[in-house]
């Protein structure tokens, strides 16, 4: 094997574990999106079951939620 070749391998394998760590940062970055978009859909999902209650306890009550001129019954 010459220099060359060497030098030649060098580089390969410095691009493939460069490659591999860019991928690793992806993946990492992917997870941490997924993670806050499950936050987001359970906060979501908490306000909604709180306007669902709010909603059942105007009904409850025949309340209006918004002003008696737009006759919009929640």
């Amino acid at each position: 094997m010459h220099l060359i070749d060497l030098g030649s391998y060098a580089g390969a394998i410095i691009a493939v574990i460069t490659l591999i760590s860019k991928l690793i940062g992806l993946i990492t970055a992917l997870h941490d999106l997924i993670e806050r978009i499950d936050w987001m859909q359970a906060k979501l999902e908490a306000f909604n079951q709180e306007l669902q209650t709010i909603k059942q306890k105007v009904d409850q009550n025949d309340y209006f939620m918004w002003p008696p001129e737009s006759r919009q019954w929640i």
